[in-house]
């Protein structure tokens, strides 16, 4: 995704490249230019990650109520710790989508994360069914309130973005092959 960001009082135009990828939960993975792997064949896992056995034994010991709480918080906060979020509509009776991408980001200015939504329009190939085409969209950052709510959208400029054909656009996970 190409972005250009509109010039205000205090800065100027600016211009950035993120990549991403969009997962199937709706979520997405934002990769920055200087850390993109080029190839993700051997991640390492985490500590967290250990082979579960398909058989219990019997011998497995219970854990407190205490250990079930925190590992249960855990989960929930690493639910609400992604990138960002996407979500797509059909726009009948065109032959088009409308798609919306919200990116959670840091700014170093403020020392805050910021929300910055992306709404644009997608067609369909003509000779491949599933090529998308995206049009040029338009960004809007949030404004929130000292409580951290979002109020309203205000237009900070526009972005295109471009699909390769080497990477799907939507990665799937897959448990078994058949």
């Amino acid at each position: 995704m190409d972005r250009v960001f509109d010039a205000t009082d205090e800065e100027p135009e600016k211009h950035d490249r993120i990549y991403f990828k969009l997962k199937s939960d709706r979520t997405m993975k934002i990769y920055k230019n200087e850390k993109r792997p080029i190839l993700e064949l051997f991640r390492p896992k985490k500590e967290s990650e250990k082979k579960k056995k398909l058989f219990e034994s019997g011998n497995e010991e219970m854990s407190s109520f205490q250990d079930q709480f925190s590992k249960s918080k855990d989960v929930k906060d690493s639910f609400f710790e992604v990138d960002g979020t996407w979500w797509w509509q059909d726009a009948a009776p065109l032959p088009q989508g409308k798609v919306k991408l919200e990116t959670r980001e840091y700014d170093k200015k403020t020392n805050k994360k910021e929300m910055i939504r992306h709404d644009i329009r997608c067609d369909w190939g003509v000779l491949d069914g599933y090529a998308a085409r995206f049009r040029r969209g338009k960004m809007y950052k949030y404004k929130m309130t000292e409580a951290g709510i979002p109020v309203g959208t205000s237009s900070v400029g526009s972005f295109t973005i471009k699909v390769s054909p080497h990477r799907p656009l939507i990665s799937k996970d897959y448990l078994a092959f058949q």
